[in-house]
């Protein structure tokens, strides 16, 4: 029987910056001769994946692969090692220049409030000047209203808010679902149009 490694000495191994030898070119022979990606691609599964050099190598000629390892350290170097050249196609990487937050105005509250009040409910708002963009999603009115629709349990029942907008007039819940409002979550003032999402 063949001792295997606590759990916690792999996340040590990983942590410490080790790993194993790279895929090498015989090894990416024998598996190009063996094992050639099914006409369309095929399915793999990595398993005990460590740092990911199989998966990438397995993802190279034309697999899609799910790798799994037990220590979570091995998958954080593997995302950070290999994660771009997995999605070739997605370009370079990027990190987001800006975060948007949906909220609520104090000035935007409108017929929100008084309708949450009626069964005992508060809507949180923050002052005007919190708000960075205000968007017109009027165009999406109709979409936004079925995707809330999709929550049929939620509409039936009488306190949430879907069920609340599922009683009122269309003309009074289109006023209350036409508006988006953000707040862009980074340091310095918020560049540009107001009514525009800038990154």
């Amino acid at each position: 029987m063949i001792a295997v490694p606590e759990q916690q000495a792999w996340q040590d191994h990983y942590a410490e910056g080790k790993g194993f030898r790279r895929v090498g070119e015989v090894e990416r022979a024998l598996l190009a001769e063996h094992t050639p990606a099914p006409e369309g691609g095929g399915r793999a599964l990595d398993v005990g994946c460590g740092t990911g050099e199989l998966a990438v190598t397995l993802a190279g000629m034309g697999y899609t692969v799910d790798a799994v390892d037990y220590a979570e350290q091995a998958l954080i170097r593997a995302r950070t090692d290999h994660l771009p050249h997995l999605y070739p196609d997605a370009g370079e990487p990027w990190q987001p220049a800006a975060l948007y937050a949906a909220t609520h105005s104090e000035s935007g509250m409108g017929r929100r409030g008084p309708l949450l009040q009626s069964v005992g409910k508060t809507l949180l708002a923050v002052p005007d000047s919190y708000v960075s963009t205000v968007v017109d999603v009027s165009p999406w009115a109709a979409v936004k209203w079925e995707a809330i629709c999709a929550h049929r349990s939620e509409v039936a029942r009488e306190r949430p808010l879907p069920g609340l907008l599922a009683r009122l007039p269309e003309a009074e819940r289109d006023e209350i679902l036409r508006t988006e409002s953000f707040t862009r979550l980074s340091p310095g003032p918020a560049p540009g149009d107001p009514h525009r999402l800038a990154a």
